[in-house]
């Protein structure tokens, strides 16, 4: 006769069961976007399998487990006649590559993410990781154009984030420099520059293979005031040359931010802003563990940024949680910052957006 299930065996069934459910919802989300199904469903409101098979021109049984699969999710809004909405907030997420909320992008290719986790397997027995550009494949365009950063950067951080960091804007309208370190693909240098056509912009990243995205979108975008740099051959300057300083989500992916926060204290000009994107962990693990995001990050952590962060044999290992604002805090004043503040009017479900000032 079978025991009973304890709380403790029915909590691990249930976590299993989610972990898998998340996996199918995902690689369903990346079906959706690879047929087209998100697209003919966008701004139509409620339709039926029918409609939506249609309008893709696809088998409507399999548009129909598909829908049937994505309401059961909570991706798409069901009503009782039949029929299966993508509404606001959805569309924004599964069928604008254009929205800042859009997140579809982050299952066009579930195989680099196995590989990544793969790569971790070594590290683990030495406690030495990879630097960044090691451990991801290279970056196929349109990927690089969706990952969740990057349509931020282009959509948002201009008319968004910007306007809440006083004085920036009227520095850059007025001819000043602003840079990114650790620009990927270049979004957040390309929408300074096509926003200030009389300021100077640099993009700044050890990764090759994204920079020379970076070069590409520029010459498409035909910019003149915007340029890409890869600080291993052309080194940060040593002397204030910017007004506005961007690192994005990428501090703790860093073996030595204290060096970082040393440099941009040396580039930035009196007056100038350090803007700050880092995620946003609890101060202990008693408090973080319960935070939404937790688990997903801890995990991608592994796979990544504490990969980055040991990549040296001085690295600090931070890990994706490892600097919670208090952390920051003290590295940035470290550095020689007189002012450090949560940017209010922005924000994100695990993220934080930071300044700092001479």
């Amino acid at each position: 006769m079978t025991a009973p299930a304890t709380d403790r065996a029915m909590a691990l069934q249930s976590l299993q069961a989610a972990a898998v459910g998340g996996l199918v919802t995902g690689l369903c989300i990346r079906l959706g976007g690879r047929l087209g199904l998100y697209e003919a469903m966008a701004q139509r409101g409620p339709m039926t399998a029918a409609d939506v098979a249609a309008a893709a021109g696809l088998s409507e049984r399999f548009v129909l487990e598909w829908l049937r699969q994505q309401a059961s999710a909570g991706v798409l809004v069901y009503s009782e006649d039949g029929r299966f909405e993508l509404d606001e907030p959805a569309r924004g997420m599964y069928a604008d590559t254009n929205s800042p909320s859009f997140v579809a992008g982050f299952w066009d290719n579930p195989q680099r993410f196995v590989d990544m986790f793969e790569s971790a397997e070594g590290a683990f027995r030495t406690g030495i990781g990879r630097p960044f550009g090691e451990i991801n494949p290279t970056p196929v365009r349109e990927v690089a154009m969706r990952i969740p950063l990057q349509v931020w950067a282009r959509n948002a951080l201009v008319p968004q984030a910007l306007p809440q960091l006083p004085g920036v804007i009227e520095k850059l309208r007025d001819g000043g420099a602003a840079c990114d370190i650790g620009c990927g693909a270049g979004a957040a240098p390309l929408a300074i520059a096509a926003a200030f056509p009389r300021s100077r912009v640099a993009g700044y990243d050890t990764w090759s293979a994204v920079l020379e995205l970076a070069e590409e979108f520029r010459n498409e975008a035909g910019l003149t005031n915007v340029a890409f740099y890869n600080p291993e051959r052309t080194p940060l300057p040593e002397t204030p040359e910017f007004d506005l300083v961007i690192t994005s989500d990428m501090l703790h992916d860093l073996p030595r931010p204290d060096l970082m926060a040393a440099s941009v204290r040396k580039l930035i000009r009196p007056g100038g802003s350090w803007f700050i994107i880092d995620p946003d962990p609890r101060p202990t693990f008693d408090e973080d563990r319960l935070q939404p995001q937790a688990a997903n990050q801890y995990g991608f952590s592994l796979a990544i940024c504490l990969q980055s962060g040991t990549a040296t044999p001085d690295g600090w290992g931070l890990g994706l949680r490892g600097l919670p604002e208090p952390a920051l805090r003290e590295l940035v004043m470290n550095a020689g910052f007189s002012e450090f503040e949560r940017v209010q009017g922005i924000s994100h479900p695990f993220n934080a957006y930071y300044v700092a000032r001479p």
